[in-house]
């Protein structure tokens, strides 16, 4: 809640000093991801933030979960695709609706 507090804060000011700031409070109050907490488990997922500081996560967890963070990059960024397109193209779902049938 206290991140959240100051990410809304972060938003309205748009200030880059206060984004900072805000990070620094994310990770001051936040655990380590390490090797350790997965342990050997093949049945764990490591779901990672790309915007988050790497800081937070051990190396070694990044290049063990490398495949399945690109794969949840990609969905990202073809999600923020769909919105955009969904925001500039007039009844979009309509005409491609009319396109498949």
């Amino acid at each position: 809640a206290l991140f959240a507090r100051c990410g809304l804060e972060v938003v309205r000011s748009h200030d880059p000093a206060a984004l900072e700031g805000a990070h620094a409070v994310l990770w001051r109050h936040a655990t380590p991801l390490t090797s350790e907490a997965f342990g050997p488990s093949a049945d764990a997922l490591l779901l990672h933030d790309l915007a988050a500081a790497p800081a937070g996560v051990e190396q070694e967890l990044l290049v063990r979960f490398q495949s399945a963070i690109a794969r949840q990059a990609n969905k990202r960024t073809y999600a923020l695709m769909a919105v955009l397109a969904a925001a500039k193209v007039r009844n979009l779902w309509l005409r491609l609706q009319e396109l498949l049938d």
